[in-house]
């Protein structure tokens, strides 16, 4: 019961259905879910250690505000941590994950054209997992594990605003691209290089977004 709590609560998180800031009133979603308080904080408090809750103890729980300080910062993390992952995964990925990749690659491009937001978010993820993966380094997989459910929710907050949103999806989607090309030519520095390209250009979208009615940019 709490393993489902926690999934729904975070993926209303992720989702934006529960707002940046929005205050979590805990007693009407444990009744809504079905569960107890104890599951319920259990549950608030994984969520807290993936920084998508905020506990103020004797004020509330809310969802982690969209600053500009937590989005650089979670900015800075995913960049530094997928720099060493792609550098890593350009000298040891196969032909074979190369083909996955590829596959994967050709698949969001077909969500991107249904419009099919959700599954592409979910199949984004997964792509850069299992570069994660490929890169042999148990430990760097963990930390981009950790900073994920932060990515998602941002490519949700970058969906929400934009003005021609499947343009967004596409051009997310073709983002991966040079990604690819960069593993097939098994050039650390151009993996480097293209992860950099590949994350500064979601973190200009985002940001260019910051002036809208209602996100906090507190400093």
């Amino acid at each position: 019961m709490g393993e489902e709590a926690y999934n729904a609560i975070k993926d209303r998180i992720i989702r934006m259905r529960i707002a940046p800031g929005q205050a979590l009133n805990t007693k009407a979603l444990a009744k809504e879910l079905g569960i107890g308080m104890a599951p319920l904080r259990d549950a608030l408090q994984r969520l807290e250690k993936e920084h998508l809750v905020v506990i103020l103890p004797r004020k509330g729980t809310y969802a982690t505000p969209m600053t500009l300080v937590e989005l650089q910062t979670a900015f800075d993390a995913r960049t530094l941590v997928e720099r060493a992952i792609w550098r890593m995964a350009a000298t040891r990925v196969t032909e074979k994950q190369l083909q996955t990749l590829q596959a994967w690659f050709a698949d969001m491009r077909l969500l991107a054209n249904k419009r099919d937001f959700g599954s592409f978010i979910e199949l984004d993820s997964r792509f850069h997992r299992e570069v994660a993966r490929i890169s042999g380094n148990v430990y760097l997989e963990g930390f981009l594990s950790s900073v994920m459910p932060t990515t998602q929710r941002i490519w949700y907050y970058v969906h929400s605003g934009s003005e021609r949103p499947e343009q967004s999806i596409l051009e997310g989607a073709d983002g991966h691209r040079p990604l690819i090309e960069a593993l097939g030519k098994r050039s650390v520095d151009l993996a480097e290089e293209s992860i950099t390209q590949h994350i500064s250009n979601l973190r200009c979208k985002c940001l260019s977004l910051l002036d809208r009615p209602g996100v906090s940019v507190a400093m």
